[in-house]
């Protein structure tokens, strides 16, 4: 009994949330915010502005999927894109079963599936979920296993993420779980602070690397250029603030 139940929570539940995601990707046509994405990927090469910047990796990502068998079509890129939701089912169901029973995290993984309701083409969308999950999950074992490696790695996350999506800047606020947990902890403040340091090199040195591409690829002042631009675009709509 006891060998069913362990392979149901380390076979059968991680088959079934790789598979939930995928099942409906030959159903439904969006020609609006999922084609547009879409050619955003296929003519990646030959565009250039603020909005080809502002989601530079989502749009290399895409345009790296079309080159796959079947991706130049919108039903290869429905699969490609959305095993991106079927990874971040079984990272986080893998850290979760640790921290409660295997069933439990299955059925709260499964309700985080249904709840994806944005196309899975509009890459800036999802990739802002993975790399998030992925810092937070660094984050914690960093913190809980004391592996420096890991904060560093955590900061990598957060630091990609503004590139998937400029306004994810926002979200180098999570190092502040840092402090929380230090004070739970009653470090003393030089701990805390050189913890802060790694996760915070980590966000940097993913910045700078993807400032160089950025700047290798379209000009030193390209990213300068972008910047400016969103904060232009935000200043009439608010839906593109930070």
């Amino acid at each position: 009994m006891q060998k069913k139940i362990h392979a149901v929570g380390e076979i059968i539940f991680p088959i079934l949330l790789f598979l939930f995601p995928l099942l409906k990707v030959n159903q439904g046509v969006d020609l609006m915010d999922t084609a547009y994405s879409l050619g955003n990927y296929r003519f990646f090469p030959q565009t250039e502005g603020v909005w080809v910047l502002s989601t530079f990796l989502s749009n290399v990502t895409g345009y790296l999927f079309t080159k796959l068998p079947f991706g130049d079509t919108m039903l290869g890129m429905k699969f490609y894109t959305a095993l991106f939701i079927s990874a971040m089912a079984l990272l986080a169901y893998r850290f979760f079963k640790t921290k409660m029973p295997s069933w439990m995290a299955f059925l709260g993984e499964v309700a985080a599936i249904g709840f994806c309701w944005c196309p899975t083409g509009i890459l800036y969308n999802y990739m802002t979920y993975f790399f998030f999950l992925l810092g937070a999950i660094f984050l914690f074992r960093g913190l809980a296993g004391n592996r420096k490696a890991c904060l560093v790695i955590a900061g990598v996350c957060l630091g990609l993420n503004v590139s998937v999506r400029v306004p994810n800047v926002l979200e180098v606020a999570l190092i502040v779980v840092l402090w929380y947990y230090g004070a739970k902890k009653k470090k003393n403040f030089e701990s805390i602070l050189k913890e802060t340091g790694l996760c915070v090199a980590g966000f940097l040195g993913a910045q700078a690397l993807m400032f160089i591409i950025i700047s290798v690829m379209y000009g030193i002042g390209a990213y300068g250029e972008m910047i400016g631009g969103l904060f232009g675009i935000a200043g009439r709509a608010s839906d593109y603030t930070l």
